[in-house]
């Protein structure tokens, strides 16, 4: 082999080598990926339950969370009643409540593979969202005057966040768990 051949590594048999490594790599994530997507496409209801379910417990858990703070212009927390909020105190445990029916109903859609308890957990969840950004967001981002001689802004806190969070992850859940559930419904009805 001459020596600036080998030099610059234009040796046509590695470039074989290489070619048909690289076809083995792309045949084998090919696979791999084909794999995954049969075995998403088997569990997408389990899946799509299980999403719903922890979106439902995320909202338990924020009614025990702070959902907001208020803070002084000088980066105290306002001695003012009420300057922090817990979910519990902002809506008397109502998030708590849905977020338990929405994994309840969530479960008895995938485990009866039923319909309406799905529709329920979406209703329930584009409810709890509701509560979310039409009751609390204004709250966690509001300012102002909190006593006659303190002024202050407000600080989402962790509680906002989980219930924001657990508010969309059970929508989404509910959601594909009642469209697979619809889907699968219709799909019976064709074949008889």
């Amino acid at each position: 082999m001459p020596k600036n051949q080998a030099q610059s590594g234009s040796d046509p048999v590695e470039g074989t080598r290489r070619g048909g490594a690289l076809r083995a790599l792309e045949t084998a994530l090919e696979r791999a990926a084909a794999g995954v997507v049969r075995w998403l496409r088997r569990h997408a209801l389990d899946i799509a339950a299980g999403v719903a379910v922890v979106g439902g417990l995320l909202l338990l858990y924020a009614e025990t969370l702070d959902l907001y703070r208020i803070v002084t212009p000088g980066g105290a927390t306002s001695n003012a009643a009420g300057s922090i909020q817990t979910g519990a105190d902002q809506h008397s445990w109502a998030l708590g409540v849905i977020g338990v029916v929405i994994g309840t109903a969530a479960l008895l859609a995938r485990w009866t593979r039923q319909r309406l308890p799905a529709w329920a957990a979406v209703a329930l969840a584009v409810l709890a969202l509701g509560i979310v950004l039409i009751a609390d967001l204004p709250d966690v981002t509001s300012s102002g005057v909190t006593t006659e001689i303190e002024t202050g802004e407000a600080q989402p806190e962790a509680g906002f966040w989980t219930e924001l969070v657990g508010a969309l992850a059970a929508l989404g859940g509910a959601a594909g768990l009642a469209w697979g559930l619809s889907r699968g419904a219709a799909a019976r009805r064709r074949r008889r």
